[in-house]
């Protein structure tokens, strides 16, 4: 099906596609609201979708069909090609995204690529039903050093305790990432492997790309070398994250202290951005710089979650002066204990399951709360309870 306003575009679309024996144009709309009357009437299994249409455009109409006719997939197809719309299509639920001017070879490449990955998993699933998109949760700071890793694979072991659900971390420090040294496990395969074979893999394949720990918690490792993270484009970034999302309920990224390309990607698909700081004048400024660039993207005060880690530091600016500088609410404080802290990442043991009872560790509890607060409801029984049930501690 092809939904577009310009009939000549609609006309040349069809012509390539009247070329191959097996592919047929089973209906046309040239706007979002026919479309999506139409579409719910001949079910196509692929929907061509200009961005640009007149009244609702084709990132909303995107939405709408992922969530009321999930067995359709939508191919979006635009004149721009700036980052911005990519990442929106694939935030959308689109499964491609497709230059003009393009050739016959592109196109139907295009609606084979995602033909092929769709009746996999739909092999693969039924007669299960499709759950819910899953929550991306990045954790960011402008400065190195501030804890971000830690406070990442803590909470994600905490979040798999306490909800039950699937949970995958994805390491984006692209040249030193720690995630996988931090949680006890071997880089026999990393996001390099991945990017590789980006375009050829569905939901499920995704499996042989993952660590596993004995949480539960799955790892997408950073690369072993740094040289490697020259490999690693935006766009295959915006595919891993969608494909992850559409896998695992909670998808934690730990981040580089930088706002280059890669890291902006996964703050734009973020539905939740921990904010990390310390107590320290480096960071208070970079963090002050970073909220101020996310006012400037548009993002919402409500996702981000302002942390001061450390928060019982005796050195740098009293609690007053972070408040006044930086005039944003904190949501948690997280206390340091260097001991328990040090010893967890040398030994590749979260602190969650090595120490439940750390002061440390109850603050990553209640972040997790933060995270998931009906995870709270579901444990009435109390933090210090809820843990000993978990780690029988």
């Amino acid at each position: 099906m092809i939904i577009d306003d310009i009939k000549d575009t609609r006309e040349n679309i069809g012509r390539l596609i009247s070329l191959e024996d097996d592919l047929e144009v089973v209906a046309e709309a040239n706007d979002a609201e026919k479309g999506i009357e139409l579409a719910k009437k001949v079910q196509p299994d692929i929907i061509l979708m200009d961005i640009n249409l007149p009244g609702m455009d084709g990132l909303k109409a995107t939405e709408v069909l992922s969530r009321e006719l999930p067995e359709s997939s939508v191919i979006i197809i635009s004149v721009q090609e700036e980052h911005y719309y990519m990442q929106q299509a694939i935030s959308a639920g689109a499964r491609e995204f497709l230059m003009k001017p393009f050739s016959r070879d592109e196109l139907v490449k295009a609606i084979r690529r995602v033909s092929s990955i769709e009746q996999k998993q739909l092999s693969e699933t039924i007669p299960k039903v499709r759950k819910r998109t899953g929550e991306v949760i990045t954790v960011f700071s402008g400065k190195g050093g501030v804890g971000k890793t830690t406070i990442t694979v803590n909470l994600a072991v905490a979040l798999a305790r306490l909800t039950g659900e699937e949970v995958v971390v994805l390491d984006l420090d692209l040249q030193f990432g720690d995630v996988s040294l931090m949680m006890g496990l071997p880089t026999d395969v990393t996001i390099t492997d991945l990017a590789r074979e980006i375009d050829k893999i569905s939901g499920d394949d995704l499996e042989n790309y993952l660590l596993t720990h004995r949480s539960g918690v799955k790892v997408l490792a950073a690369p072993v070398r740094p040289e490697e993270a020259e490999l690693i484009k935006r766009n295959h970034v915006s595919k891993i994250i969608h494909l992850l999302r559409q896998k695992y309920q909670y998808v934690l990224i730990d981040t580089e202290p930088t706002l280059h390309e890669i890291n902006l990607v996964a703050l734009d698909f973020s539905d939740k951005i921990i904010l990390v700081s310390l107590l320290e004048l480096a960071a208070i400024k970079n963090i002050r710089l970073s909220l101020q660039i996310m006012e400037k993207l548009n993002y919402s005060k409500e996702k981000i979650l302002l942390i001061l880690n450390r928060s019982n530091s005796k050195h740098g600016p009293g609690l007053k002066d972070f408040k006044i500088t930086l005039n944003f609410p904190i949501k948690l404080k997280i206390p340091g204990d260097e001991k328990i802290a040090v010893r967890a990442m040398n030994t590749g043991e979260p602190f969650v399951l090595s120490n439940p009872g750390s002061s440390i560790s109850k603050s990553i509890f209640e972040l997790a709360y933060l995270v998931e607060p009906e995870a709270k409801g579901n444990n009435r029984g109390g933090l210090f309870r809820t843990m000993k049930q978990l780690f029988g501690k």
